[in-house]
C-alpha cells in the first residue's frame, strides 16, 4: 500500500475531496432516514389518538418528501404527480418545495420559468418565487400573458429546450381552467420554433383566430375560460416570431382589443412589449415591427387622445413611442429614407426629456454619418444630444459618437480631450469601452487624424 504522505499533493487532494463528498452523502441519507423513521413513529402515535390511518397521515404530511426523493431518483413523472396532488390540496409550502426541487435538478432558470406559469394560478395565497418581482396573489387571479411572452420573446431559454420535452411536464394542470395547460403547450411549441404546430394547436383551441372560421364553433369550456380573451395575443406573438404576416394578424389585433375593451392600457402595453422584444430580430423582425406599429396607428393608439397622449415609461407618450418603434423597424430593414423622414420630424419637435425624441435624434445622427456620409451634420446632432439630453444614456452616447467622428478630422484635439474627460465621469461608462476610447484618442493625439 502506498503511503498517502508520499503521494503527489494533487492526488491526495483529489482523494480527500472524494472521501469528503462520500461522507456528506452518507450524512444526508442518514438525515432523510432519521426523518422518515420519526414521521413513521409519529404517524403511529397520531393514528392511535385520532383514528386517522397511517396512509392518510403520510398522504397529508410526507407527500412533499416522497416527491423530492422520487425526483432525485429519476422518477420524474411520479414525482410531478405527487407535487401536483399536494399543490391542488393547498398543502402549505407545496409550490415552494416544488420550485426548489426543480431548481435543484435543472437550475434556477427552470424554476423561474415554472414559477411564472404557476404565479397566475397560485393555489396557496402569495406565491414566493425564485423571481421575487413576479409574486402574485391567488386572490387576484391573472392570465398567462406574461408567462407566454417571457417564454417566447423576453427570455433566452435555449438551455431549457426542447421546451416541450424538458419543461412542459412540469406545467401541472390548473383545476380552475382547463385551457391553462393547453396554452402552456402552445408556448412550449413556440419556444421550440415549431410555429406551424403552435398555430395549429392554438387555432384548434380557438377557431375564431382563423380568418376562414365561421366564428361560432367554440366549445363551452373554452368560452368559460378567462384565457379566451388573450388567445389573439398569443397568435400575434407566434406570427410575429414566424415572420409570416397574414391577414389574420390585423384581425387578431382587433379581436384582442374587442375582448379586452375594458382594459385599453393592458392591450396597448402588451402589443408594445411584443414590438420591444423584436428589436434584435433582424430584417424580418423589422418588418413585423412596422406591421404592428401600423396596426396600432390604424386602431387609434397614436391618434386618439385617450391613447396618444398617455405617458409611458414616465418619459414619453404612446404616440411618440409607437413612431419611435416604427423608426427602429425601418432601420432594421435598412429602409433609411423612411427612417430619415420619421427621425426628422422628431428632430423638429425635439424635447430633451422625452425618451423617444432622444432615441430618434441619435438614429438620425447615425443615418447622416453612415448612410449619407454627411459627417458635419451628424456631428451637430451628436453635440446637441450630449449637451441637451436629460438622459445620461444619450448624453454619453452623443459624446462618444462625436468623438468617433472628430478623431478622423484635424484640429479637434481640445474638444476630443474635453469630451473624453466627460465620458470618463459618466456612471454608465463601462471599462472595456473606456479602454477602447482611451486608445483611440491617444492615437489621435500622437499621430493625428485616424484613417
Amino acid at each position: 500500500m502506498i503511503d498517502s504522505k508520499n503521494q503527489p499533493v494533487k492526488t491526495r487532494d483529489k482523494r480527500m475531496r472524494k472521501y469528503r463528498n462520500i461522507i456528506i452523502l452518507i450524512i444526508i441519507l442518514l438525515i432523510y432516514a432519521s426523518y422518515g423513521f420519526y414521521r413513521f413513529v409519529s404517524s403511529k402515535h397520531i393514528t392511535n389518538d385520532s383514528n386517522l390511518s397511517t396512509q392518510s397521515f403520510i398522504d397529508q404530511k410526507d407527500t412533499l418528501l416522497q416527491a423530492r426523493l422520487l425526483l432525485h431518483s429519476g422518477k420524474t413523472e411520479e414525482s410531478i404527480k405527487l407535487f401536483a396532488q399536494a399543490i391542488h390540496k393547498k398543502q402549505p409550502n407545496a409550490i415552494q418545495c416544488y420550485l426548489e426541487a426543480i431548481g435543484g435538478m435543472m437550475g434556477k432558470s427552470a424554476a423561474i420559468l415554472v414559477s411564472r406559469y404557476l404565479a397566475p394560478i397560485a393555489f396557496d395565497g402569495l406565491l414566493a418565487t425564485p423571481d421575487p418581482d413576479f409574486a402574485v396573489s391567488s386572490k387576484n387571479r391573472k392570465d398567462l400573458v406574461r408567462f407566454f411572452r417571457y417564454m417566447t420573446i423576453d427570455n433566452d431559454i435555449d438551455a431549457l429546450k426542447p421546451a416541450l420535452d424538458k419543461m412542459y411536464p412540469f406545467f401541472i394542470e390548473d383545476k380552475q381552467d382547463a385551457l391553462t395547460q393547453q396554452i402552456a403547450k402552445v408556448a412550449c411549441l413556440t419556444a421550440d420554433k415549431e410555429y406551424f404546430k403552435a398555430l395549429e394547436l392554438l387555432i384548434s383551441i380557438d377557431p375564431t383566430l382563423d380568418a376562414n372560421s365561421p366564428g361560432d364553433n367554440l366549445d363551452a369550456d373554452i368560452i368559460a375560460s378567462p384565457e379566451l380573451k388573450n388567445t389573439p395575443y398569443y397568435y400575434i406573438i407566434i406570427q410575429s416570431l414566424r415572420g409570416g404576416i397574414t391577414g389574420s394578424l390585423n384581425q387578431c389585433v382587433k379581436l384582442f382589443m374587442e375582448r379586452n375593451n375594458d382594459k385599453g392600457d393592458f392591450v396597448r402595453e402588451q402589443l408594445a412589449l411584443i414590438i420591444s422584444g423584436l428589436r434584435f430580430a433582424g430584417v424580418e423582425g423589422g418588418k413585423t415591427i412596422c406591421t404592428l406599429t401600423d396596426l396600432m396607428i390604424e386602431n387609434g393608439f397614436a391618434t386618439d387622445d385617450l391613447h396618444a397622449n398617455t405617458e409611458i415609461f414616465g418619459s414619453t407618450t404612446w404616440k411618440n413611442h409607437i413612431y419611435d418603434m416604427k423608426l427602429v423597424g425601418y432601420v432594421m430593414q435598412h429602409k433609411y429614407d423612411e427612417a430619415f423622414d420619421i427621425a426628422s420630424k422628431f428632430r423638429d419637435n425635439y424635447k430633451n426629456d422625452d425618451l423617444a425624441c432622444n432615441n430618434a435624434l441619435y438614429l438620425l445622427g447615425t443615418i447622416y454619418s453612415n448612410q449619407l456620409n454627411e459627417k458635419d451634420k451628424a456631428l451637430d446632432i451628436y453635440r446637441r444630444l450630449s449637451k441637451e439630453s436629460k438622459f445620461e444614456k444619450y448624453s454619453l452616447t452623443g459624446n462618444l459618437a462625436a468623438i468617433s467622428i472628430m478623431i478622423h478630422q484635424p484640429g479637434n484635439e481640445d474638444e476630443v480631450r474635453q469630451r473624453f474627460e466627460l465620458a470618463k465621469q459618466s456612471p454608465l461608462m463601462i471599462e472595456s469601452k473606456l479602454r477602447t476610447y482611451r486608445d483611440l484618442t491617444n492615437q489621435y493625439f500622437s499621430t493625428g487624424p485616424l484613417k
